[in-house]
């Protein structure tokens, strides 16, 4: 565990833009007040306390393999969802999921206007994940 602490220190040193809801601006969280804003230092602070997910998505991810281009039919978010129902262990926050892909060494790019991101994470093993955890 000590070293996925020192793991996720890592990457978020070289990942300023890292925090436990994503990567970028986030949402608002104020009521009548929708608008995207910089993360708090919570937010990081909140990632660095999510060993278990960060292990949990690594674990996963661990299976999965690389293409040469991005895979923009599926982002963080969705990964993040796909792998919570197929191992079944629990909520998978979207900045836990992308931390594991940073450590894991997957290439990425930040979707525009949120806090998710793309991966070059193969649609072979992603369509495999859906279609076991369907039939779970």
């Amino acid at each position: 565990m000590r070293d996925i602490k020192e793991m996720i220190r890592r990457t978020m040193k070289d990942h300023p833009d890292l925090h436990y809801l994503g990567y970028g601006l986030i949402m608002s969280r104020r009521p009548g007040n929708v608008r995207m804003e910089p993360p708090t230092h919570k937010d990081r602070d909140d990632l660095t306390r999510a060993p278990d997910e960060v292990e949990l998505a690594l674990k996963w991810l661990s299976f999965a393999g690389k293409r040469k281009t991005l895979n923009t039919r599926n982002s963080s978010y969705g990964l993040k969802s796909l792998c919570e129902r197929a191992t079944g262990d629990g909520y998978l926050s979207n900045g836990a999921f992308i931390c594991a892909a940073l450590i894991a060494g997957f290439d990425f790019e930040v979707i525009e206007g949120g806090p998710n991101c793309y991966f070059n994470i193969s649609q072979r093993f992603v369509s495999g994940q859906w279609d076991r955890a369907k039939t779970a």
